[in-house]
């Protein structure tokens, strides 16, 4: 793992249970030394910053990491602190895309699943698209993934003429960013163990208790099973008092009084239920994932519908079929380009006479027919031939094919024969050469 610091490195300082705004410092980072510079604060002042880092191993999900914090305080007293800590460098979901153009739209649909075991809760899902107004199809924005959940998000991409939307960071021609926002439900039951902790002390003036017990309890809350509180919405706490010998024997030598306190308090928290409608904790810090892909405008859009003159084709008889080419759009000064089409049939499906495969010259403004005979083997409802168009012009410029006929069906029906069929009941309703004298 190699941390990637910038030229400059942002500072975010905020007094700890304070209403006031946080205050932003930014340093240079010098890279001819081998740390890195903080800047001053206060007591009870949270200091926040984000380091870039690249993983040499991707097969590593977890890195143990020892931080070292060497600083002076105001009366000029030199320390020194350092502590061991755990880092989750792996990103949770794996991801895929798809896109579909239509005649007025792009259709850009994301598929996303979560690898890890413990639960996450989805904050917010933000789509960053330059040069389209987004339309949303049924995105639950804050939602709980569980392990190999699949996740679908789609949207409608419509251009926008003169968007100067401004986007804060860097994107290639033509690309999207997908914003996640989320944080792990053990984070979440950690937030709720630790502000119910440090409130009932405050509020017994044992303040000075919060960071031990805080800490005692936090190591603990991997007794609390994150999967079951995710799925019914509400957790019992009473696992966290599994341990709690080792804090009773610590604070044997306290004040009677301040133990028995310590104690109540402990006691209420493991015998309290939490609810997910407590999720709404603001200090629990968001992870953001960030998953770009491109999504190519295209200077050409072509229809290409491959369709069957017949309603309902018999089994083994012809049936005519033709390929027509339709420009939808055509925006670029090239006037002729060289494509190919390539029909992919299942051949015990389909018998076909013509050209299946063809390279042809296509100007603007032109629409091509091409007629083939095709004969079904089969009965029932087949799938039509499905048709590919494809450019051949070296340097062409970008060209998307709309294919309307893929996953159409076609009924097949068998063939038919007239016949007549006498059923006698007597001899005497047979015709008159088969009847037989009876003496």
């Amino acid at each position: 793992m190699t941390l990637k610091f910038p030229e400059e490195i942002t500072y975010k300082i905020k007094k700890e249970e304070s209403d006031e705004l946080e205050r932003v410092v930014t340093m240079p980072y010098d890279d001819t030394k081998d740390y890195i510079s903080l800047p001053e604060c206060d007591e009870n002042e949270i200091i926040t910053f984000s380091v870039p880092f690249v993983s040499e191993k991707l097969n590593i999900s977890v890195h143990r990491m020892t931080f070292a914090f060497d600083y002076i305080m105001k009366n000029g007293i030199h320390r020194f602190h350092s502590l061991f800590e755990k880092v989750k460098i792996s990103t949770p979901f794996i991801y895929n895309n798809n896109v579909t153009y239509s005649r007025d739209c792009t259709i850009l649909q994301i598929n996303f699943f979560s690898k890890d075991q413990i639960p996450i809760r989805i904050r917010n899902i933000e789509l960053i698209a330059p040069g389209y107004d987004v339309e949303e199809f049924l995105i639950e924005k804050n939602q709980i993934i569980f392990q190999n959940q699949d996740v679908s998000l789609v949207y409608c991409l419509r251009n926008k003429d003169n968007d100067d939307t401004e986007v804060k960071e860097e994107l290639e021609k033509d690309q999207l960013s997908l914003h996640i926002d989320y944080y792990y439900l053990n984070e979440e039951i950690e937030a709720y163990i630790s502000e119910n902790v440090t409130a009932k002390l405050k509020e017994f003036n044992l303040s000075d208790y919060s960071g031990f017990l805080n800490k005692f309890l936090n190591s603990s809350y991997e007794l609390v099973d994150a999967v079951k509180y995710g799925m019914y919405g509400k957790i019992s706490l009473k696992n966290l008092a599994e341990n709690y010998h080792n804090v009773e024997s610590i604070i044997e030598s306290e004040e009677s009084a301040k133990r028995e306190k310590i104690n109540e308090i402990v006691d209420e928290i493991c015998n309290s239920e939490m609810n997910t409608d407590r999720d709404d904790n603001e200090n629990i810090p968001l992870k953001t994932m960030v998953y770009k892909v491109k999504v190519p405008k295209a200077d050409i859009l072509l229809e290409a519908d491959l369709e069957m003159k017949e309603g309902n084709p018999i089994i083994g008889m012809i049936c005519k079929g033709k390929l027509k080419i339709k420009q939808i759009k055509w925006e670029t000064e090239v006037e002729e380009l060289k494509f190919y089409y390539d029909i992919a049939i299942r051949f015990d499906n389909w018998m076909v006479s013509g050209h299946k495969k063809r390279v042809f010259n296509l100007k603007i403004n032109e629409e091509k027919e091409f007629e083939f005979d095709f004969i079904p083997l089969k009965t029932g409802m087949l799938l039509i031939p499905t048709v590919e168009v494809s450019c051949l012009t070296e340097d062409s410029p970008t060209i998307r094919v709309i294919h309307t006929s893929d996953a159409k069906q076609i009924s097949v029906i068998p063939k038919t024969q007239s016949s007549t069929i006498y059923v006698n009941n007597s001899v005497f309703d047979a015709p008159d050469k088969n009847r037989k004298p009876l003496v």
